[in-house]
């Protein structure tokens, strides 16, 4: 099988990185050589990012990195060069510039690679000019994806209300490619046996200390005489004190923040209640509730509550009760009591939730796609 690279802008701690890294180490874990391009500088030794917390994963699978750090024109020199010193035979990219250069580079290369582009983003979430480009630099790829049903929505809204979008967007038509975990670098943990009498609840809130990941709700969260006595867990690329001084304001919850580190090196229990409260505002109509720390802390057992219509694209999750929805905006001390009383996950739903967030049924889309064989 012909060699796969993945291209992403930056490599620290987000989405579209761990996406990027569990499909490596896939690929990597079938035999498939897989390289990660980042479009700028190397994660420092000192910086938050997956690269510096998973070296021992990332040498054991054999995943390489190279980087371009330079000017576009330096960049599609150097990706040129190295489509020619390479038998690419799929290029996966995580950005609309990645995949405007990348055909570029193929055309300049005279290589035969195939260009998938994934939307990771509604493009209610852009500015009029940027949601245009983004339409538009997309149409440069050979198969398009959007990561969740919401972003296909969104998408298919805008070519229905638009008819330059319309136009622009005429020669790619976009599918749904759901995210997934790559399962050997998470265990899941022990179910516990407990009675009703001394469960011991932990709130866990994990992901970037942005206004539209809902921190405002958490705060309100704390605010219910029900969780007063609860501790919250913050697990966030960079301190998040601005947050903890204001949650110390009108709460008295102990708040522990756990800065740059992966899930996999946090030690959680099956009582633990996994938060996110994602909140898009008025922008859109449409809601995808489930990052990839959701389908992470499903993989290890560890229920989620998420924002109420965000579930359409992991409905089976849904359905098991492994993720359940709530409405932050009329959040009462009644919820809390149905949330911090809530069953744990059993061996079995958990190893089900596994068995369907597998990041091996995202790779076997995209080369169904594509046209390739994986295990050829």
């Amino acid at each position: 099988m012909s060699k796969t690279l993945l291209i992403v802008n930056d490599f620290g701690i987000g989405g579209i990185q761990r996406l990027a890294l569990d499909q490596s180490y896939y690929l990597s874990s079938k035999g498939i050589n897989s390289t990660i391009l980042i479009l700028g500088q190397m994660p420092g030794k000192d910086s938050p990012s997956f690269f510096n917390s998973e070296q021992a994963l990332i040498k054991k699978l054999g995943v390489k990195f190279i980087s371009f750090d330079g000017s576009r024109n330096s960049q599609l020199k150097e990706l040129t060069k190295l489509f020619k010193a390479n038998d690419f035979g799929l290029v996966i990219c995580n950005n609309s510039r990645s995949t405007v250069l990348s055909f570029a580079a193929r055309i300049l290369s005279r290589k035969k690679l195939i260009i998938v582009s994934i939307i990771h983003q509604l493009l209610s979430m852009s500015s009029p000019l940027q949601r245009v480009k983004r339409i538009f630099y997309s149409q440069f790829s050979d198969i398009l994806f959007a990561y969740s049903v919401a972003v296909e929505k969104d998408w298919n809204f805008r070519r229905k209300h638009n008819a330059f979008i319309w136009i622009l967007s005429f020669f790619r038509e976009i599918s749904v490619c759901r995210n997934g975990v790559f399962l050997p670098r998470i265990n899941s943990i022990k179910v516990d046996s407990f009675t009703s009498e001394n469960i011991k609840r932990r709130l866990i809130f994990a992901s970037r200390v942005t206004a539209w990941k809902g921190l405002e709700h958490i705060k309100k969260v704390l605010t219910l005489p029900r969780f007063a006595n609860t501790e919250l867990l913050l697990i966030t690329p960079f301190p998040a004190e601005s947050f903890i001084n204001e949650a110390s304001e009108v709460s008295q919850n102990l708040v522990t923040n756990l800065v740059g580190k992966s899930i996999t090196e946090i030690e959680f229990n099956s009582t633990d209640l996994h938060f996110y409260p994602v909140s898009y505002g008025r922008n859109t109509k449409f809601i995808e509730g489930i990052s990839l720390n959701v389908l992470e802390m499903s993989c290890i057992g560890v229920k989620s509550f998420v924002t109420k219509f965000g579930t359409e694209t992991w409905p089976e999750l849904a359905d098991m009760g492994v993720v359940q929805e709530v409405d932050w905006d009329e959040l009462s001390d009644t919820d809390a009591e149905m949330i911090l009383s809530s069953k744990t996950l059993s061996t079995e739903k958990i190893e089900k939730c596994r068995e369907i967030i597998d990041i091996g049924h995202n790779i076997q889309i995209i080369f169904e796609k594509a046209g390739l064989n994986l295990f050829s």
